[in-house]
């Protein structure tokens, strides 16, 4: 599978929020949280920076790494921005973040962005490394049927079946 490049067309579109961003995941993943107030809240494949900005506004410090540079450069002109650490970068590579130092580690439509096994397994270990003993990982992300549904960025060949492999990818 090929890794997705963001055009300008869709980081336009992709700065307003989504049914699911106001209706399903942000409900939930607010009740999931709780109070956010000076926790420090690293979100991987941070795009525009939409849930950064909504959790800053509730008082976490945050932090967002993506690897799409015109992805970052939107957000950084967003409001609240300034008060935004973003970082340039792949977490499925060597990266600078601290150890143990987050308490929320969040990744939205993300692991259908990534091309490979090996690399989604770095992405677990680098997000385990970086989040507190007593923090918490939470994914969200579309099933793997989506690709066939262009519900996603993500194309499979013609004669992928997820009912018959179970994944997109081979092991």
């Amino acid at each position: 599978m090929k890794a997705h490049q963001w055009t300008k067309k869709q980081v336009e579109t992709a700065k307003n929020p989504n049914y699911s961003k106001l209706y399903v995941v942000g409900p939930a993943l607010y009740k999931a949280l709780g109070d956010v107030k000076d926790k420090n809240i690293l979100e991987i494949g941070c795009g525009n920076g939409y849930w950064l900005r909504t959790l800053t506004k509730k008082g976490a410090k945050c932090t967002g790494i993506d690897k799409a540079n015109n992805q970052l450069a939107l957000a950084k002109k967003e409001p609240f921005s300034d008060k935004i650490n973003y970082l340039f970068g792949d977490i499925t590579k060597k990266t600078n973040l601290k150890s143990n130092y987050y308490d929320l580690v969040f990744l939205e439509h993300v692991l259908l962005e990534v091309p490979t096994i090996k690399e989604i397994r770095k992405l677990f270990e680098d997000a385990y490394r970086v989040t507190k003993k007593d923090g918490f990982l939470i994914v969200s992300d579309t099933h793997p049927i989506a690709p066939h549904l262009n519900m996603s960025n993500i194309k499979v060949g013609r004669d992928y079946s997820y009912f018959k492999e179970g994944y997109i990818y081979k092991i």
